[in-house]
């Protein structure tokens, strides 16, 4: 998600030995207003979350898997956050915005509107990092050509032909169109 640049407050925070529920206790009691963004290596990828901040209170947060091009929004994008802290490998940066510039990511993304409660924050205790959430976003994977799958289960043979004659994908997809008009031809 592209959000303003605003005041850079640090960058760069290791996850690794940073005392997540902490940082989160003292934007708080600073009245922070802006965003917190948290980029970590999950199982499949890249993937990022972010919390926006007003006057201390989380008042929004976005999630995306950048391999699989998804991304969450409000209470959707908040557990995989609190999932995300507990990861081995990221970083954590924080940005300073004005009240207005949030009150304008707010208006023009009202899907990311979410303000948790404190029994949300305890979320972010969490010690091991769950692949769970990725893999409810993942695309099923297309279904394989007859051909390829009787290879991958060495069936191929058993139909008496030997694995080198193993028409290519488009081979056996214009094959099956062929089958398929003379099917409708004959009727």
């Amino acid at each position: 998600m592209i959000l303003p640049p605003g005041q850079s407050v640090k960058t760069g925070i290791d996850l690794a030995g940073l005392d997540f529920s902490g940082l989160l206790q003292e934007l708080a009691r600073k009245a922070f207003t802006g965003y917190l963004a948290v980029m970590v290596k999950g199982t499949g990828g890249l993937e990022e979350g972010t919390l926006i901040y007003d006057s201390g209170k989380v008042i929004a947060c976005t999630y995306e898997y950048l391999r699989h091009d998804k991304l969450m929004f409000g209470s959707d994008a908040f557990p995989r956050i609190a999932n995300a802290t507990a990861a081995k490998k990221g970083v954590v940066d924080l940005f300073q915005l004005s009240a207005d510039q949030v009150k304008l990511i707010t208006a023009f993304n009202d899907k990311m509107a979410f303000s948790p409660k404190e029994s949300d924050m305890a979320a972010f205790q969490a010690t091991d990092f769950s692949p769970f959430y990725e893999e409810q976003v993942k695309e099923p994977a297309a279904p394989e050509a007859r051909e390829q799958l009787l290879k991958r289960l060495k069936l191929w043979e058993a139909e008496g032909k030997a694995e080198e004659e193993l028409p290519a994908a488009a081979d056996a997809q214009q094959d099956n169109q062929e089958i398929d008009k003379m099917l409708s031809d004959s009727k």
